[in-house]
């Protein structure tokens, strides 16, 4: 009986294909080694190998005949998919599982299973620069640029501004890119389905003679990534979409937060904490790469340093819900992921911060609070209280600043804030361009000490008396009085 098919991995020669149909990719009846290979197939169970030759009339298919297990040959021009979806429908009973013996969509295997072909390293890119999948065998080199490209998990230049890719997606077969430097040279093909740029698959070429071969072999297996690749994607978006829906539930939605909660996969018995990302670029929000670039990034990161987590893309800013009780790991998370960032091509990304849950309904508050202080940093309302050039901030570290923000926003919609001293401040700088104001703020902020303004106005101490002076004279200001100097701090430290 027929328990499948699978692809032919002569880097794992332990692998399960008892009484598989073994996918030849690779395998030819031309080199001094293929009767061994198919040997040591058949006595490991195999039901039959599939090899493409040009003449079925070889003399190392004649030696086999009879002896080993059943070679069916198909012609050189053959589709691999073609042949992989036939195999699986006529050994298995669901061929939509898998494909060519790794599992439909599981992208990280299909890398591992070209790179053992290929002989180099492999990266699966989509069509905005994520990487989806990229190999892991041992002993295969690779170069910085490679580094920097599994770091990030995203190239460091998008494809629309890459003259590589550009070249690429201009050729309808595999193409051979030669490295510079200490850089190695790439062969790569283009992936598509119904159409579409899907993206493209990438082979490290350290040996360039053997660059045609590579080429042969991309070819050949272009269309099987395309059906992982397009499965994938599907998948993705499906669970993408239903993450936000859940997520959305959970933060927003206390009377059925719980029924989200229950399906997302929390366990009440342990605490969260809610981070929120955002790109600091208006511009590079509104694209949408960006964000699709920093979700994939963040959804990676999150579950392996936490195991369980759930990320989703809430308006522009990418929310991350894990699983833990340790606020020093999750501000380290959160750091490296921004750090991280740094090495793809947008501007900057920020992260806010909300405390620790303990339960389903302190969730919502976490993520209003991670949300705040996201926002924060990427307003002026923040930049006094984190740290200077911060792009990381825990709501804790800016709540006396956004509560500042929210008293002054409360004053402006009921109305109380035309007329009053600060207001005549503000309008004669506007009308004059003065920094009455600036020099108010700052006297009131080191309570009333001339030589602290001075210094940190960078002026003569008369020229703060003399400006002083001026509002007092002008303004009709003064300053007696305690509650009229707690409004108008109050009032310029909102105005900013």
């Amino acid at each position: 009986m027929l328990r499948g098919a699978t692809l032919h991995d002569p880097r794992f020669p332990g692998q399960a294909i008892n009484d598989h149909v073994v996918l030849g990719i690779g395998l030819d009846p031309r080199l001094p080694d293929f009767t061994d290979s198919v040997r040591e197939l058949s006595a490991a169970g195999a039901a039959a190998v599939i090899v493409k030759a040009h003449d079925p009339r070889e003399p190392s298919l004649a030696e086999l005949t009879g002896k080993e297990c059943a070679v069916l040959v198909i012609r050189p021009d053959a589709d691999w998919a073609l042949i992989t979806a036939v195999a699986r429908s006529v050994a298995e009973s669901r061929p939509a599982a898998s494909a060519s013996g790794v599992p439909m969509g599981d992208l990280f295997g299909l890398a591992n299973a070209v790179a053992s072909l290929a002989g180099g390293a492999v990266s699966l890119v989509d069509y905005v620069g994520r990487v989806l999948g990229y190999s892991t065998l041992p002993e295969q080199p690779i170069d910085e640029m490679r580094r920097q490209s599994t770091l990030s998990l995203q190239e460091p230049v998008p494809p629309e501004h890459n003259e590589s890719y550009k070249t690429l997606y201009r050729n309808a077969a595999a193409t051979y890119l030669p490295g510079s430097g200490d850089k190695y040279g790439r062969v790569a093909v283009a992936i598509h389905a119904r159409g579409e740029a899907l993206g493209a698959l990438w082979v490290i070429q350290s040996d360039p003679e053997t660059a045609p071969a590579t080429r042969a072999l991309l070819d050949s297996v272009e269309p099987l990534v395309a059906l992982h690749m397009s499965h994938a994607r599907s998948t993705i978006a499906g669970s993408e979409q239903r993450s936000t829906d859940l997520l959305r539930t959970l933060f927003e939605d206390q009377n059925h937060a719980h029924l989200a909660a229950t399906q997302l996969g929390l366990r009440p018995e342990r605490r969260h904490h809610v981070v929120a990302f955002g790109l600091a670029d208006e511009a590079t929000r509104s694209l949408g790469g960006g964000q699709q670039r920093l979700l994939h990034l963040v959804r990676t990161n999150a579950r392996v340093r936490f195991g369980w987590a759930q990320t989703a893309p809430i308006g522009p800013t990418v929310v991350a819900l894990v699983a833990s009780d340790s606020a020093a790991a999750v501000r380290d998370f959160a750091e490296h992921t921004v750090k991280v960032s740094a090495h793809g091509p947008e501007p900057h990304v920020c992260a806010g911060l909300g405390n620790v849950a303990a339960t389903t309904a302190e969730i919502g508050r976490s993520y209003r609070q991670a949300m705040e202080a996201m926002g924060a940093l990427l307003s002026p309302v923040g930049s006094r209280a984190a740290p200077a050039g911060s792009q990381t901030a825990a709501f804790d570290e800016i709540r006396v600043e956004l509560g500042i923000a929210r008293l002054g926003e409360l004053l402006s919609e009921q109305g109380l804030d035309i007329g009053d001293d600060a207001a005549k401040l503000l309008e004669h700088d506007r009308d004059n361009g003065g920094v009455y104001a600036q020099t108010m703020l700052t006297l009131l902020n080191t309570e009333g000490n001339v030589r602290e303004t001075a210094a940190m106005l960078h002026v003569h101490q008369n020229t703060v008396r003399y400006r002083i002076e001026r509002i007092e004279r002008d303004l009709d200001i003064h300053l007696r009085d305690p509650s009229a100097r707690l409004w108008l701090w109050l009032r310029l430290a909102t105005a900013r």
